[in-house]
């Protein structure tokens, strides 16, 4: 049988966690020379006489046999058989068994078929990898159930963390790359302003006499007719805003209004009392001119108060637009 020794040589397994045989042969020689499995009667040279997978929990259990405890054995795993040096190529290493060890555990993502080949470190190093079914390879694909969790990605909060060591290089791009020195500014070209023609001009005034007059519509302040019904609220927080609505709200003294109700923040309120404070406290920060402010307030209103909020935001808005 011809054997594909100088494929291998001067590799050892040690020296890498990448697939051992992936980067030792190029497509041309990988499509002529491909060592067939070996027979039932040729096992004698392997160590390993036995390979069973099976599913446990979570997680897949590879028991290995082996007849020489002092050997280190390589696992591979892919999704098609591994019969050949080919199908090795396109595995990944998921395992080394130290001497004595005769069993891993391996998390191959859910509902992907999963074969599973060991073999010693001597056979990676010699170059002359042997597969017998059921020996050192498996022939029955394995799945693992889409509905469980994948162990292999462990907890989210571990994914999350940072795996570098070192923050990455920052790029200073005031200087080079190379030399380390100052660049030179970038050489953007200089703004100018040019005048429109005479046409462009006309256009521009066409538009500007076709649009419709800027009205300056400042929405009347609305109490709510919760604040209005006194019999209703005689004690508590509905009492205490009630008092500082009908009084300094309403006599528009909008300084004094806001400050008492901001205090009114501070205590346990319900979501509809909330609403309400953030209402008024909008309206005060409106005509206060504090118009960021009033869309703030105003927006953590809109959910109870929707309607109501909508038109002081969109007021609010328009003068924030027109930097009035």
């Amino acid at each position: 049988m011809l054997r594909v020794m100088a494929l291998f040589r001067g590799h050892t397994v040690a020296g890498s966690t990448r697939p051992v045989v992936a980067r030792l042969f190029s497509t041309a020689v990988a499509a002529t020379l491909v060592i067939a499995p070996l027979a039932a009667g040729e096992r004698g040279s392997s160590p390993i006489s036995g390979i069973e997978a099976a599913i446990d929990g979570e997680r897949v259990r590879v028991d290995v046999t082996v007849d020489s405890e002092s050997a280190e054995l390589v696992a591979f795993r892919n999704i098609d058989p591994i019969t050949s040096s080919t199908s090795l190529a396109e595995a990944v290493e998921v395992a080394r068994l130290t001497p004595g060890q005769v069993y891993f555990f391996d998390d191959p993502p859910p509902g992907v078929p999963t074969y599973y080949a060991v073999l010693t470190a001597e056979m990676l190093n010699d170059g002359e990898p042997q597969f017998v079914e059921k020996a050192n390879v498996t022939a029955t694909a394995l799945r693992l159930p889409i509905d469980r969790p994948f162990a292999g990605i462990g907890d989210p909060e571990d994914a999350a963390r940072p795996v570098r060591t070192r923050p990455l290089p920052t790029l200073n791009p005031e200087r080079s790359a190379i030399t380390g020195e100052r660049l030179p500014p970038p050489a953007l070209p200089t703004p100018s302003r040019v005048p429109v023609d005479e046409e462009t001009h006309a256009a521009i005034e066409r538009l500007r006499s076709a649009a419709p007059a800027d009205t300056d519509a400042r929405p009347e302040p609305h109490i709510l007719d919760t604040e209005r019904r006194p019999e209703d609220l005689t004690a508590g927080v509905d009492h205490t805003m009630q008092q500082i609505v009908l009084t300094a709200f309403e006599r528009e003294r909008w300084r004094e209004a806001g400050e008492h109700l901001e205090q009114l923040l501070s205590l346990p309120l319900t979501a509809e009392q909330n609403s309400r404070v953030y209402f008024y406290l909008g309206q005060a920060h409106f005509n206060l001119g504090n118009y960021r402010r009033a869309v703030m307030f105003m927006l953590q209103s809109s959910e109870e108060l929707y309607s109501e909020s909508r038109v002081w935001i969109e007021a609010a808005l328009g003068r924030l637009a027109t930097r009035r």
